[in-house]
C-alpha cells in the first residue's frame, strides 16, 4: 500500500518551519499567536474590543466626588493580572517581552516570570490629578530560551491600569 498524495502533502507541510513575523503582538482582540504565544486576563477585567484594551479596575463615575478626593479610578480586584505565555521557536536565542500599559495614580507594576524572578516598576507620582489622567509605561524583560518549553510573564498593578499590548521579539 502506497502513500497517498494527502499524506505526502501533510508530511511536507509539517516538515517546514513556519515563517514568523516579528514582533508578535498580543492585544485584547488578538490574544494569541497559534502555537507560540497567548495572553490570558486573570481576574475581573474589562476587555474593550473597540479600543483594543484590557482594563483592570474602573473609572469613578461620580466626577464630583472624584474631583474633591482625587480618586478618579478604583483599583482592580486582588489577583487581577495579565499573564503572557510564550514558547520560543529557537533555543539558545534571546527574546524580549514588552508590556505597554497606562496607569492611574498609584502603582507600582510588578512583572513576575516563570524563572522565579520579579521586577517592580514605579508609576510616576508627578500627576496633575486632572480628570482621568494616566501615564504610559513599558514594562519588559529579556530572557534566553534554553528549551522549547512555555515561559510565562505575569503583570499586575494595585491601582487602575490598562494594557494596550504585549509584544515578543527575538533579539539578534
Amino acid at each position: 500500500m502506497g502513500v497517498s498524495p494527502a499524506q505526502l502533502a501533510l508530511g511536507k507541510a509539517l516538515g517546514q518551519i513556519p515563517t514568523i513575523q516579528w514582533p508578535i503582538q498580543l492585544t485584547a482582540k488578538a490574544s494569541f499567536h497559534l502555537g507560540m504565544a497567548a495572553i490570558v486576563f486573570a481576574g475581573p477585567t474589562v476587555l474593550s474590543p473597540a479600543d483594543d484594551l484590557a482594563e483592570f479596575g474602573y473609572a469613578n463615575p461620580d466626577q464630583e466626588s472624584a474631583s474633591e478626593d482625587g480618586d478618579w479610578f478604583f483599583a482592580p480586584y486582588d489577583g487581577a493580572r495579565a499573564v503572557a505565555w510564550f514558547r520560543p521557536p529557537q533555543t539558545g536565542r534571546k527574546y524580549n517581552v514588552d508590556f505597554a500599559c497606562a496607569a492611574g495614580w498609584g502603582g507600582p507594576f510588578t512583572l513576575e516570570t516563570s524563572d522565579g524572578s520579579s521586577e517592580t516598576v514605579a508609576v510616576p507620582t508627578d500627576f496633575q490629578h486632572e480628570a482621568y489622567e494616566t501615564v504610559t509605561e513599558h514594562i519588559g524583560s529579556t530572557f534566553e530560551a534554553g528549551t522549547h518549553d512555555w515561559y510565562w510573564f505575569a503583570l499586575s498593578c494595585p491601582s487602575y491600569w490598562r494594557l494596550s499590548y504585549c509584544e515578543f521579539n527575538m533579539l539578534p
